[in-house]
């Protein structure tokens, strides 16, 4: 998951963190982030991200239904969603969510590997 997390995220200060292997640390600056601004869906999308890398598919459920009520082509999101379905062991739903993702980037590798 750390490829995907770290492709996923282009955020300046918070991919050196991700690849530094400070997965914690990227969690509360994103979590002070959505203190100030609650509806940032790149914080929300890369939180959910996050929150899988720790192993919290809940937390990355959450997040990403969040972003993707703000905006349903974050791709972030996208697969904080799809991620968050087959921690849970839902893999039909979360195929539908790469299906669905496919729809808006249907050139997007990794969706296709998520697809496998």
């Amino acid at each position: 998951m750390t490829r995907l997390l770290v492709s996923t995220i282009t955020d300046k200060a918070l991919a050196p963190l991700i690849r530094a292997g400070h997965v914690t640390a990227a969690r509360d600056l994103l979590q002070q982030r959505l203190r100030s601004a609650p509806d940032d869906t790149e914080s929300l999308a890369a939180l959910s991200l996050v929150g899988l890398e720790l192993g919290d598919p809940g937390s990355a459920l959450e997040h990403a239904q969040s972003a993707l009520k703000l905006d349903e082509t974050c791709l972030p999101a996208i697969f904080g969603l799809g991620g968050a379905l087959h921690a849970a062991r839902r893999f039909d739903k979360a195929a539908a969510v790469y299906l669905k993702g496919l729809k808006v980037y249907p050139d997007n590798a990794e969706l296709h590997n998520q697809l496998g």
